[in-house]
């Protein structure tokens, strides 16, 4: 099984929604509103792909974005440049498409 990184296709923000918001108690639920600010903002913003399926995404934003999370905050308080790793989920369940 190969996987293929690959920039984010608008087309995909509900699949990559749903994958979020399957993710379990270690990840925060997203909404709509939250997928499309990230689609805007995020500094990187990639998917995992395997035989055409999602398998994972990864979402990370600079020091200057607009960001309400605790967490960002504590970095950009200590820190003048820094990538936040904001999450990384995977699909593990890929025989389970997500589309």
């Amino acid at each position: 099984m190969s996987i293929l990184i690959r920039d984010v296709q608008e087309h995909e923000l509900d699949a990559i929604l749903a994958m979020n918001n399957a993710a379990g108690s270690g990840i925060l639920p997203m909404n709509q509103a939250q997928i499309s600010y990230f689609w805007q903002n995020a500094d990187y913003f990639r998917v995992a792909e395997s035989d055409d399926c999602l398998v994972g995404f990864l979402i990370a934003l600079n020091q200057d974005a607009e960001y309400d999370s605790s967490n960002f905050h504590w970095f950009k308080q200590r820190y003048p440049q820094f990538i936040y790793v904001d999450r990384i989920v995977h699909n593990p369940h890929p025989e389970k498409r997500i589309e």
